[in-house]
């Protein structure tokens, strides 16, 4: 979906939309770090002690606003308007999940776990310019479908990354085997707002390390609405084709 252009493989676009969001951002920084500890499950749980272990940090902190269509913690009740703005400016019917990601270190390559392969992401607040890129996955790893075969480092499903089973998960050795070696960096026309990118042409990682709370992306899944989506894709690419990294 929404993954080529020009003859090219679309991997990252920022979206032409509004970026003002009414919230309170010590509320909502209160509220990420206490959903953080409350609402871990075990797959979190697995995934940050599959990290630590291959990594030996974990670059996130979680906070947890809806799971399974379900707000967390009173969610809908503190944060009305950012649902509102989700569903009006970000074309989804229904939001299934949505947490709320602080960056804290560098972070390695990876893929994420959205299911059609197209994320929405948005910086909720952005207060510097860091240095995300993304790397293009080889053909022959890229057209796998099964989960199993996926490039995913250190997250679910968790034997993916135990190194007992999977010697390359991790390591050099693995990223030299399945991403081309050249890294494009995104450039984002605003400090805030939302973007798409492929979950399964690319991965994407972070080279800077951030300080602390500078940084904070909303990660949304869900039920889209493809007809509003699709305009919103393509008035974003002629608005900001320049701006596009196609692979």
């Amino acid at each position: 979906m929404f993954q080529t252009v020009d003859n090219k493989t679309l991997v990252f676009l920022p979206y032409d939309i509004e970026t003002s969001i009414e919230f309170d951002r010590r509320n909502l920084e209160e509220f990420i770090l206490h959903t953080s500890e409350e609402y871990m499950d075990e797959s979190h749980k697995r995934h940050l002690d599959n990290c630590i272990t291959l990594h030996g940090y974990y670059p996130w902190t979680f906070g947890w606003g809806i799971r399974d269509y379900v707000p967390l913690a009173g969610f809908d009740k503190k944060f009305p308007n950012i649902i509102d703005y989700i569903k009006d400016k970000l074309c989804l019917r229904r939001i299934r999940k949505l947490t709320f990601v602080k960056q804290q270190e560098e972070v390695w390559p990876h893929q994420d776990a959205d299911e059609d392969g197209w994320a929405i992401r948005m910086h909720i607040w952005n207060d510097t310019q860091d240095r995300m890129y993304f790397q293009k996955v080889r053909p022959e790893f890229a057209e796998k479908k099964d989960l199993k075969n996926k490039i995913i480092t250190g997250l679910e499903p968790p034997w993916i990354a135990d190194p007992n089973i999977n010697p390359y998960i991790g390591s050099e050795i693995m990223y030299d085997e399945i991403l081309f070696p050249e890294k494009h960096y995104a450039n984002f026309p605003l400090r805030k707002g939302a973007w798409g990118f492929s979950n399964r042409w690319a991965v994407h990682g972070t080279d800077k390390k951030l300080p602390n709370e500078q940084k904070c992306i909303m990660v949304i899944y869900g039920d889209k609405d493809i007809d509003r989506l699709r305009l919103l894709h393509n008035r974003s690419y002629e608005k900001y084709k320049d701006f596009s990294i196609t692979l």
